[in-house]
Parts: structure tokens; sequence; C-alpha cells
């Protein structure tokens, strides 16, 4: 697309494109052309009977066109499944404990939630009115759960016991910068906590953790009775997250964007669980570079100027998405391709590619490349 001067955007350079879309062999077309649902319900417990489809969301900003996709697809699997008469859910994680601000007291770096600042409350009902129309869209009850919620299940002190004691180890491998566990607890006077767990104790049995809060001092949290206090570092959430779904007597599918694929499960995740849990991973929806669209860029304010110029704020904000009146239909059937014809899943997408949808613009399907 040349420049224009009405949205003075700054490139010449014209976007040479066929609006043909080729589909390489690579990853998990390999083995899948179609009916990947099925194919998921081979890796639950014989005797399933209900499946749990999960995504898991730090609610910061606005959802952009990856948060929409993602949400989507927890919503298209789940009615998929469904098909086979197994009873379902999606269950939408908000990481309501992830950092809303941050300082450095001497040397050292503490933060307060989301939850803790008030922040929570700016986006949530964006969330909230994103889940609420695909439920009704695809006839699937969906639930919005704090991580509060999530820890005050049984199974979760001993999945965090089991960590504590296994410290020396994880801190390793899930923190290298700093050779320490990423577990914290707010203080209870003014919710500070140590971002890193630099100054944390440990009980030798795992039983409790005992963290200091530079102005207040030092204050433990019982694993067996409060777990439900702790906060985890994004790491070893996902690590909590497998450990105990590991164990469900259940069915449990995670979707999870793209860029967590590879090393992060690889390394971070899969190594450390006995028995690996069902990750279905969004396509990458990447921006003019090759770069994913990211929140904590958006945030900062200038990352996406380009995008505003040249009327396309609502592929990064669902504010300005719902404002602008865009069609939400529009993700749902591309996304609803991609299950049904799997060759389109196990690949990224443009952020071009995703507004040429909204123009009505027609993509022609390519070579669709077999072994």
């Amino acid at each position: 697309m040349p420049s224009s001067s009405k949205h003075n955007l700054t490139s010449p350079e014209p976007v040479a494109l066929d609006m043909v879309s080729h589909h390489a062999l690579g990853g998990g077309s390999y083995a899948f052309g179609k009916d990947y649902p099925s194919y998921l319900l081979t890796l639950m417990p014989n005797d399933t009977s209900r499946v749990e489809v999960n995504i898991i969301i730090q609610p910061n900003s606005s959802p952009h066109i990856g948060t929409l996709c993602s949400t989507t697809l927890a919503f298209v699997v789940a009615e998929k499944i469904k098909t086979f008469g197994l009873k379902v859910l999606v269950v939408c994680d908000l990481w309501d404990n992830a950092k809303g601000d941050e300082l450095e007291i001497g040397g050292v770096r503490y933060q307060r939630s989301l939850r803790c600042t008030g922040k929570l409350n700016t986006y949530l009902p964006e969330y909230e009115h994103l889940l609420s129309s695909l439920s009704e869209r695809y006839d699937i009850p969906y639930r919005l759960r704090f991580e509060e919620v999530f820890l005050s299940q049984a199974g979760i002190p001993e999945v965090v016991r089991g960590i504590i004691q296994d410290r020396e180890y994880l801190a390793k491998v899930l923190g290298p910068l700093n050779n320490a566990l990423g577990l914290r607890a707010a203080c209870p006077k003014c919710g500070l906590v140590d971002k890193y767990g630099i100054h944390n104790e440990y009980a030798d049995d795992g039983s409790s953790a005992t963290f200091t809060c530079p102005s207040h001092g030092k204050y433990s949290i019982d694993v067996n009775t409060q777990s439900s206090k702790f906060h985890f570092n994004c790491q070893l959430f996902n690590l909590v997250l497998g450990r105990f779904y590991q164990n469900v007597d259940f069915g449990y599918v995670q979707i999870c964007g793209s860029d967590y694929a590879g090393f992060w499960q690889e390394q971070l995740l899969w190594r450390h669980l006995e028995k690996p849990i069902i990750i279905v991973y969004t396509p990458l929806i990447n921006d003019w570079s090759g770069s994913k669209i990211s929140k904590s860029l958006y945030l900062r304010g200038t990352a996406y100027d380009y995008l505003k110029r040249a009327g396309q704020e609502y592929l990064v904000s669902y504010a300005v998405f719902r404002k602008e009146q865009k069609d939400l239909g529009v993700i749902c059937a591309e996304v609803e391709l991609w299950v049904n014809e799997s060759y389109r899943l196990f690949r990224a997408y443009s952020l071009h590619y995703m507004h040429l949808l909204f123009q009505d613009r027609p993509v022609t399907l390519g070579i669709i490349h077999s072994q």
C-alpha cells in the first residue's frame, strides 16, 4: 500500500502483495490437513466426559487482534469438541496479579499487581464483553477466573510445596538471571512484592515461604492454608498450571500464542512435568517487520502510531474495534478455517493480512504444500 498524505505515513515503499495466501509444509502441517479436534481427543483420558479449554490473559491493556484470535480459537476448539458429545467449558484465567506498577528500592525490583493498583478494572469490561459475545455465538459456557480462585483449589498446596522443595534446581532453570524462584506474596500492609524473590526464605519441607517488605519487614505464607495468596512470575505460574492440570481426571486443552511455543514450553515447562498437558497454539499475528503484535509495546504509546495514522488502530485495541463497529464475525470466520483446515493453523499471519479481511478483499487460496 503506497504512502498517503492523508494518513501521514512515513514509508514511501509500497507493500508488494498478490492477494494469494500459500500454505507451506511445516510443523503440525506434516501431520494434519484436517480433523485436528479428533486428534486432541485421543490425547485425553479414555473415560473423559468433560473438557476444559483454557486461555490465560494478562488484562493490562485493551485486547488486540492477537488476543481476539486466541480467545476466538478457544471457543471454536470448544465447539468442535462439543460435537463429540462431551461437556465443554471455556475457562479464561485473568492474571490479575500481573504487574500494575514497578519501582526499585535498595537495588531490588518491587511491584504491585493490577488488582492492588486498581488498574485491573480499566480493561476488565472489554474482556467480559469479548467472552460474552463469543459464548453466545458458539453456545459454549465460559468462566472468568482470577488467580486467587484458581489457587484455592484442592491440589494446589501440593504443587506449590513440591516447587518450593525443588527450588534450587527450578531457580536455575526458570530464573537464571537472578538464580531465584519467582514466587511472591503481597505485603499485607502496602501490597509490594519482591519481583524476583531475591530475599525470599523457605521452610526446608516446603510448608511455608517468608517474604520481606522494604517498609514493613517480614511476613510468612503457609502453603497448606494460604496458597491462594501466592503470586508467580510468568514461567512459574505456567509450571503451577501444568503440574496441577497433569493430575486432573478430565480433559484439558490450553490455548496459547505461538510466541510461547518452542523454547518456552519445551525447556521451561514440559521438562518439569510428568505428563505434558495438551496445548493448541494460536498463529502469531506479526507486524510489517515480522515482530509479533505486543500489548506491552502498545502501552508505551508510540510503537503502533503508524497504524493509528493509517486508520488501523482497531487492530491493536478492542475499544477502537467496537467504537468503529468492526464485525467480530470476520475473525470468527477466519479462525474457523484454521480449525477446519488445519494447514492454516500451523503458520503465522501478517497484520496486513488481517486488515485485508476487514476490507472485504478476497484472499485467494494458493499452494497447499503437501508431503
